[in-house]
């Protein structure tokens, strides 16, 4: 359920700062959110430790766990705590990562690396980028930018 009390107020009255802040996080968020199973996934399959989770089974646990943890933090989503949910993303981030990291052996590392750190460095980058001064649409060369060379502007 909607929280009601934001759904009729304008963008200027919003309790969530600046568009920059507020969209500066949701791209902050994503970059940990491929840093975190990529580096434990790396280190899970470099180190052999993915052998012994396939070898017991546990890696069959592990996935029902991930699956679980899905269902359970999508139920209940809208009550958590900030500081639980914050817990839980990192926490289901290394449980991916482990189950990833048998999929990382079947791939070579510049492949991973292009897969998930130019991700991460994409929602880095735009992250960075939304911490800046506001921005504005004119200046861009895009209609909002005034005459072009020949003179002719936006209709």
């Amino acid at each position: 359920m909607m929280n009601d009390r934001y759904y009729n107020i304008s963008y200027a009255e919003s309790p969530f700062g600046t568009l920059n802040e507020f969209m500066t996080k949701p791209f902050s968020w994503m970059c940990a959110g491929l840093l975190t199973p990529f580096a434990v996934a790396l280190a899970t399959a470099v180190s052999g430790a993915w052998v012994v989770l396939a070898a017991t089974g546990l890696i069959w646990l592990l996935l029902i766990a991930e699956l679980v943890m899905v269902i359970v933090l999508s139920a209940r989503v809208t009550k958590l705590q900030p500081g639980t949910a914050t817990g839980l993303f990192f926490g289901y981030a290394v449980l991916n990562g482990v189950n990833l990291s048998t999929v990382f052996v079947s791939y070579n590392i510049p492949t991973l690396v292009l897969a998930f750190l130019i991700g991460a460095l994409y929602f880095g980058i735009m992250a960075v980028y939304g911490w800046g001064p506001p921005k504005s649409p004119a200046g861009r060369g895009g209609p909002a930018s005034g005459p072009t060379k020949s003179g002719a502007g936006p209709p």
